[in-house]
Formats: C-alpha cells, structure tokens, sequence
C-alpha cells in the first residue's frame, strides 16, 4: 500500500501468474499534490502554513484525517512526483545517494524513488543512511516539474531556521520544518530527560 497521495499499488499478475506490485496514478489526488507544492512555493509558504491550509479548506488526505508536518514533508522531498530529467540528475550527483540509471537515460518521462533501508512505519518512516539509497526510474508520469520540485528544495534548504510561536514548544513547532544540509530530508525533534536536563534530539524523518 502507498501513502504517498496521487499513487497507488495495483496487483497484477506476470506471464508465469506470479503477483507483482506497479505504481499507478491515482488522478482524483493529483490536484491535491500540485496544490501542495503551489501553497509551499506562494510567498512565505512553510511546512506549517501548508499544513493549516488543507486542514482550513477541509482537504483530508487518504486516511481521512488531519494532515501533518511530516506527511508534507515527505510529499515536497520525495522525487517520486518529479520527473527522470537531467537537472534531476544533477541535483543528485551532489549528494551521496547511488544512481543507478546513467545520464542518458534521464529523458524526463518517467518518475523516480528512493529505496534504501528505513526504520519506522508509515508516514514516520526515515532512510538511515544516504549512501545506502539507491535512486531509480520508476515507470510513472511525472506529476511535478522538474524546475519546480528543485524550487521547493531549494526553498526548504533555505529554510534553515524558525521562531517558534507564542505558546508552542520548540519539538511541535519544528518537527517537519527542519531540513537536514546534507541530504535534503526533513527531520524531527524529539526529547530525552537525563538528569533533570532536557536534551533535544534532531533525527532525519
């Protein structure tokens, strides 16, 4: 099953009836991906105020719930919704994840993913560590430009820093908003008490 909204797993069966998995696109959440990275990338968007707005405007995700921080995170990180093209290839050649397709065939008509080794479950799921993913083509329509998907990179990488509010503590208000400098990823905050000291402890979603 994806969480990812805008896709789905469907099972077929090969020529020899042996189940397998493929992606499909699910066209009733297409809108809501795109609207997603329109909200982040209008003025001061933030993680935050895109949250607030699909649960203002009562968009629910599929679970039919309120969305999250790290539900947002993940859909502004991930490359599934983006394209194979060669300024994607590029943007990750700066990083130490593996590619596993060379630069010819980035043509920009197919999506890519992630995969690698991952703790926790759903949409709490966090990739240990970069240089053990792997990036690879995936036989998906691209749902986001290119040039947008690197725009919305680049603004969370700029998004280094937040105030929080009034009244708000420091572990809510950042999970999900914080991007780690190295690989891109959002991280989260959570706390240990040792010896009556609060310790605050920033991990890669």
């Amino acid at each position: 099953r994806c969480s990812l909204p805008a896709l789905q797993v469907k099972k077929l069966l090969d020529k020899i009836g042996k189940k397998k998995s493929i992606l499909e696109i699910n066209n009733d959440e297409i809108d809501i991906v795109k609207s997603i990275y329109d909200y982040y990338l209008n003025g001061k968007g933030s993680v935050r105020s895109v949250v607030e707005k699909l649960n203002t405007l009562k968009i629910k995700p599929r679970n039919n719930r309120l969305w999250s921080s790290n539900q947002i995170s993940r859909i502004l990180t991930r490359p599934i919704y983006t394209s194979n093209s060669p300024d994607i290839y590029t943007y990750y050649c700066k990083t130490n994840i593996n590619i596993i397709d060379s630069l010819e065939n980035f043509d920009g008509n197919k999506s890519l993913t992630i995969i690698g080794k991952e703790s926790g479950k759903g949409q709490y799921r966090k990739y240990i560590d970069i240089s053990e993913q792997f990036l690879v083509t995936v036989d998906v329509p691209p749902t986001i430009s290119s040039s947008t998907w690197l725009s919305v990179q680049s603004k969370m990488k700029n998004n280094k820093q937040f105030a929080p509010r009034a009244g708000q503590s420091k572990v809510s208000f950042l999970s999900g908003l914080l991007v780690c400098g190295h690989c891109g990823y959002s991280m989260s905050t959570k706390t240990q008490n040792k010896k009556r000291k609060t310790i605050y402890i920033y991990m890669l979603q």
